[in-house]
């Protein structure tokens, strides 16, 4: 096993820990802020295990639709609420942003190891 795939193994359990430890379903939040992360984190488990390019830009794409969607909220709430709370969108931020690292790192490791022309000796 390469450095990398450690490096990538490891950003998905921290994904995964962010993902427990932040988003616990309540009767006050919305059914999509929690099931948006939660079939992010499903399609990297799946596309660790059956890769292919797709899955992979698809993880990226709606890591990085999530992340540009909680920064805006972030902002707008920043600028019209004073002393709002921001600790919960630093920590939607992050594992928005752990989301689209993996999924960059999957298509690089796993992508480049699949797709590797064989080393001539």
């Amino acid at each position: 096993m390469t450095k990398g795939r450690k490096i990538l193994i490891a950003a998905q359990v921290l994904a995964s820990l962010l993902f427990v430890s932040y988003y616990r379903a309540n009767a006050r939040q919305s059914f999509l802020a929690w099931i948006v992360p939660l079939t992010v984190l499903l399609l990297i488990i799946v596309n660790s295990v059956w890769f292919t390019r797709f899955t992979s830009w698809l993880i990226f794409s709606l890591s990085f639709f999530g992340f540009l969607v909680v920064l805006s909220a972030f902002t707008i709430r920043w600028r019209l609420e004073p002393g709002f709370s921001s600790w919960p969108f630093y920590r939607a931020i992050l594992l928005y942003v752990t989301c689209v690292y993996i999924s960059l790192g999957q298509i690089k490791i796993l992508g480049g190891a699949m797709y590797a022309e064989p080393k001539k000796e």
